[in-house]
């Protein structure tokens, strides 16, 4: 059976524990949609801390994939929802592995985006194919952002340590004595689900991160007009996505001209390569140390 659900977190009213989890929402009226931004729905829920079980009535708007939530009683309640999915209550998907190479990875992303976007790129700024390609870094950008972070914060203690000490969300978490001794990794198998459960399209929140358990402010490895140049990006990417190309006011964005996205192409490889030189300064050397 296909269950409509969303991903959400919050920090219980009654327990004061992070409670993270699925959450079934409303279904859209697929029958009635017109067009992606017609795909909307909206109702009243409940929702369950996964600490402590309490139960708290909610309603839950849902528009086009995008989920908020409100708690009737705890109206300033912050609730992190991600996009809506559908999930199977039979087969649960397990947790990727990590990459161990992001940079690979997105080297690899970049290049077949720059061969498509040369052999197959259309000069109209709306056409499908140059906003599949844009979409794609962008995509690729937060995958790289992700996993880079996820693989630092496992490996490292210190950056452990910084991230619990700084993000006011890990920092509340409680445990018991019974389930750190039954759990030795409990503490980055912890971090690790709450860094999958954050919106990596959110770049000043993904920053911010980065700054915690790593030191590194990537904004500054960009001058002022490129950082607001990628955070344009992102929010063209969520009209790509979620809205097919169009604005919030139904109109068509012609901005997806090959030459836009081959300048987000260059923005985005400069960035993956200054951030991955910063958290893996040891995988890189100078040349003038080779001696011939």
């Amino acid at each position: 059976m296909q269950i409509f659900q969303s991903h959400v977190s919050f920090s219980c009213p009654d327990c004061g524990k992070v409670s993270s989890g699925p959450v079934e929402i409303p279904e859209p009226d697929w029958s009635a949609a017109e067009s992606p931004s017609d795909l909307n729905s909206e109702g009243q829920i409940y929702v369950s801390c996964t600490e402590c079980d309490e139960e708290y009535p909610a309603f839950v708007v849902n528009s086009a994939g995008n989920v908020h939530i409100t708690f009737e009683d705890h109206p300033t309640i912050r609730v992190s929802a991600d996009n809506a999915f559908y999930s199977s209550d039979e087969d649960q998907w397990p947790e990727p592995e990590i990459p161990s190479d992001p940079w690979s990875i997105f080297h690899g992303l970049r290049s077949e985006v720059s061969v498509w976007l040369k052999d197959h790129g259309n000069e109209h700024g709306g056409a499908l194919i140059n906003r599949m390609l844009f979409a794609s870094l962008i995509s690729g950008l937060e995958a790289f952002l992700c996993d880079t972070l996820l693989n630092a914060v496992s490996e490292r203690k210190e950056a452990q340590l910084r991230l619990v000490k700084s993000d006011k969300d890990v920092l509340t978490m409680k445990f018991t004595l019974a389930q750190v001794l039954e759990k030795p990794n409990l503490v980055v198998e912890t971090i690790k689900t709450h860094l999958r459960d954050i919106s990596f399209h959110n770049l000043p929140r993904v920053n911010a991160l980065y700054r915690a358990a790593l030191d590194i402010d990537f904004f500054k490895m960009l001058e002022k007009e490129e950082v607001a140049a990628l955070n344009k990006a992102v929010e063209l990417r969520h009209h790509v996505v979620h809205r097919n190309g169009r604005d919030k006011d139904g109109n068509i964005l012609e901005n997806f001209t090959p030459r836009y996205v081959k300048s987000v192409l260059e923005l985005t490889d400069t960035l993956v390569r200054k951030l991955d030189e910063a958290v893996n300064p040891d995988d890189y050397f100078d040349d003038d140390s080779i001696p011939f």
